[in-house]
């Protein structure tokens, strides 16, 4: 379960009596009713999970507060709101929040959407890591690496392929620069290359054999 949790909501009573279901859980809490400190007290607070009200004063200000946390801090968030207008839970997709839930809350469902949060929060670290240990071995292998997205023409014929991702050993070994080349067709890049090598790695997208 998260350790840090913060509330933010205008309604003074409704944050108080979360902030002390979420202690009651075992969670240091911190809670906030003023949006305008809101974002000063979360960078302040270090939490690991914000629950974060959608409408303050009749606006959506907690997806203007979201889009700070998403921005800077990038932290697991938890929109609330009493508010179960289709529009504002298809806008609040854009967030990405690990779970939205309708006032009223009760304690059960409060801690049922913490739980799925925080699962889903430890995947998340779990990936990144992953992602950070894969970018260093492409980065650090001696071997010259990249990464292509093959293309085909009307008939699916393998035609020409775009550079996704390279290392820096084959930039050192092409003279490439890699900065230069992403997302650029090779044809574009390497306009004396050989028709065979497109071929050659079109049949390998399409059969995966070498």
């Amino acid at each position: 379960m998260f350790k840090k949790i913060f509330v933010f909501d205008d309604e003074t009573l409704f944050a108080l009596d979360i902030a002390k279901a979420v202690r009651n859980l075992g969670c240091e809490v911190e809670v906030e009713t003023d949006f305008n400190l809101a974002f000063e007290k979360i960078v302040k607070f270090k939490p690991e999970l914000a629950l974060i009200d959608i409408i303050v004063d009749e606006d959506t200000k907690g997806f203007e507060l979201a889009e700070k946390i998403n921005k800077d801090l990038k932290l697991p968030i938890i929109f609330i709101t009493a508010n179960t207008n289709e529009d504002i839970f298809e806008k609040a997709k854009e967030y990405s929040p690990y779970e939205y839930i309708v006032k009223p809350i009760d304690i059960m469902r409060l801690k049922i959407a913490l739980s799925i949060a925080y699962e889903k929060y430890v995947k998340d670290i779990k990936i990144k890591e992953s992602e950070e240990k894969y970018r260093s071995l492409f980065e650090n292998m001696q071997e010259a690496f990249a990464y292509h997205e093959m293309l085909f023409d009307e008939n699916g014929n393998p035609c020409d392929y775009v550079f996704l991702e390279v290392n820096q050993a084959f930039e050192k070994v092409t003279g490439l620069n890699g900065k230069e080349i992403i997302g650029k067709r090779v044809k574009e890049i390497i306009p004396e290359l050989e028709n065979y090598w497109i071929e050659f790695y079109g049949k390998v997208v399409l059969t995966g054999e070498p």
